[in-house]
Parts: structure tokens; sequence; C-alpha cells
């Protein structure tokens, strides 16, 4: 199409460049993500938040929500 411009690649700028890594900035704690783990969509993400159980505070506030976190059950006391 005529209004479109053909722009010169730029992809061999970058070949070799190591793809950048995101800082991370803290640990999330639970009451940070409290509302993604007890909405409807929060059952995927035990996976993602699954190593935050070796830091006792985030293990214990999954505890005590339990009742609202059925999902996490296996995780905290597999059998």
């Amino acid at each position: 199409m005529s209004f479109r411009d053909e722009f010169p690649s730029r992809l061999s700028r970058f070949a070799g460049a190591k793809p950048p890594v995101p800082k991370s900035d803290h640990e999330v704690s639970y009451a940070e993500i409290e509302r993604w783990l007890t909405s409807s969509w929060g059952r995927g993400l035990v996976a993602r938040f699954k190593p935050r159980l070796q830091d006792s505070a985030f293990r214990q506030a999954i505890e005590a929500h339990l009742a609202a976190l059925p999902e996490w059950e296996p995780v905290l006391h597999p059998q």
C-alpha cells in the first residue's frame, strides 16, 4: 500500500545482545497479592507463588486463609 513507509530493519543492531533482565524490587507479601489469590482466576497462581512459602510470614498468611484458598492445601500439606 502506498501510505505505508518501508523502514529499514534494525535487527542487526541487536544481534548478540543479551535480553534485559528485570530487577526485583522486593519479595511480594501476602497482603499485596491477597485479592489476586482469592479471585476466581487465583488458582492459576499457585505455581507462581509457591516459592514464597519459604518465607514463614507468607506461609502463615496462606495457612490462615486456607478456607478462601483451598487449592493451596495440597501444596502446604502433601500426603
